[in-house]
């Protein structure tokens, strides 16, 4: 499928951005601020570890707009892990929020 072809059937701008843009010549600055706007939190698995042998009681959250442009089959790995933590007795919770323009 070409581009033209593709925004010829009305998907976004934004889709297009990311799809079509070749990522290799991203900084690592770059790409760590672009994951940095998509997540609250990030830890690295020591942290996580510590965490879940605090014996404290955590939460995992992943929110999504199942409305957006940009949505795809891809989003359903992270539901999925959600799960796992859930059997690990970890707090998971799903958002699901509608963003109106």
């Amino acid at each position: 499928m070409t581009k033209e072809n593709l925004i010829a059937s009305n998907l976004s701008e934004v889709f297009f951005n990311r799809f079509f843009s070749d990522w290799k010549d991203l900084s690592v600055g770059d790409f760590l601020d672009y994951l940095g706007s998509k997540m609250d939190q990030l830890i690295t698995f020591t942290e996580l570890e510590k965490k879940i042998n605090s014996g404290k009681k955590l939460s995992i959250k992943f929110g999504i707009d199942p409305t957006g442009p940009d949505v795809h089959l891809g989003h359903l790995l992270p539901i999925f892990v959600l799960d796992n933590f859930k059997k690990q007795d970890i707090k998971s919770i799903l958002l699901l929020v509608i963003l109106q323009p």
